[in-house]
């Protein structure tokens, strides 16, 4: 009866810490993405107005250059040129150039 007892606590104390281990690990991820979040907003923000405008209509109202032409008072060609500023700005700022020492390993390692 002991073994029983002994092997329904290790089960209980297994589950207690498979919980509490699910539970840090969610905290951890909502964390992650928060900082990303953020990062990602004041990257936004930082953009020039007609930058941020442009790739707003792109990415969140899926409307193509021709149509934010029209409804900004521009030309295709402009907006097209915004975009590919906005987001390559956008992707220098969120993925940042390796640092030397980040460099120096790729030399080093040869991938």
């Amino acid at each position: 009866m002991k073994s029983t007892q002994a092997e329904r606590s290790h089960q209980a104390l297994v589950g207690a810490l498979t919980s509490e281990l699910r539970r840090i690990a969610e905290d951890d991820v909502g964390l992650v993405r928060q900082g990303l979040d953020d990062k990602v907003r004041a990257s936004l923000e930082s953009l020039p107005v007609k930058q941020r405008e442009v790739l707003l209509l792109t990415a969140w109202e899926g409307l193509k250059p021709r149509q934010i032409a029209w409804f900004t008072g521009s030309t295709a060609n402009v907006v097209r040129v915004r975009l590919h500023q906005a987001r390559s700005r956008l992707r220098r700022e969120l993925d940042p150039a390796p640092s030397p020492d980040d460099a120096e390993d790729l030399l080093l390692t040869g991938s």
